[in-house]
């Protein structure tokens, strides 16, 4: 198969990069009206597996993602449903690890807090800004609200976890079981990360969030073969 670009250039799959990588399509989730390779249909080789940088083995615990790898492939066509709300816990996991990732440059916290806005991809801060805001009209979808805003917040402003903490699932069930919701409240986050990023999250109801995603799904490309593209974020100096 061919690899389609949006600058109608194509990229053959050749057999080196098909035996050593990972494809990757997109998944859509109705809780946010998301559309991108989280949750979605990925082909692994063996040997991306074995010679990928895991957590455990990355300096300094910074290496997160594996979609950071040049041998990752995500392609842009929507080929399933990605649904992570099917408890509060898993919920609030979701949000809690794409809050913590969209804001990455390379699978590594870089930059000085308050250049996060414009260091951080586009397309990333839309994905977000969606996390932090949308999803009151599915069940458990507040617990991931509030799962993205600890996270941006924790990671990003205040940087007192270690990003390697986005793969411990043990450390992000105590922290939901224990989270104190009267210093760490949806609005409460809200308001901190406004004043310290000066980016203003809305709230949304749940009539007002299904709204918004009803009204913002994504388009579907025909060609499964079309890869994603990706905007550099504008440099910008304070």
């Amino acid at each position: 198969p061919v690899v389609t670009h949006a600058e109608d250039t194509t990229t053959s799959l050749t057999p080196d990069v098909v035996d050593h990588g990972v494809l990757s399509w997109n998944s859509f989730n109705p809780m946010n009206g998301l559309a991108y390779g989280n949750g979605g249909i990925k082909v692994w080789t063996h040997k991306f597996v074995d010679s990928m940088v895991t957590h455990e083995n990355s300096k300094n615990g910074q290496t997160v993602d594996f979609c950071w790898d040049p041998n990752y492939i995500q392609f842009a066509s929507i080929n399933s449903y990605t649904r992570p709300y099917g408890s509060p816990l898993q919920a609030f996991t979701a949000g809690f690890r794409e809050g913590a990732k969209m804001p990455l440059r390379s699978g590594r916290i870089e930059g000085e807090t308050y250049e996060l806005y414009q260091r951080t991809y586009s397309t990333n801060m839309r994905r977000l800004l969606a996390w932090c805001s949308l999803g009151a009209h599915v069940p458990n979808g507040q617990h991931a609200i509030h799962g993205a805003l600890l996270a941006l917040f924790r990671f990003h402003v205040e940087k007192i976890y270690d990003i390697s903490l986005v793969s411990d699932l043990d450390f992000i069930s105590s922290t939901f079981n224990t989270l104190d919701t009267r210093e760490f409240s949806t609005d409460s986050l809200r308001d901190s990360i406004a004043d310290r990023l000066n980016i203003k999250i809305p709230v949304f109801g749940a009539k007002q969030s299904l709204f918004v995603v009803s009204q913002t799904l994504p388009l579907q490309i025909p060609n499964p073969y079309e890869r994603e593209t990706w905007q550099e974020p504008i440099e910008a100096k304070f």
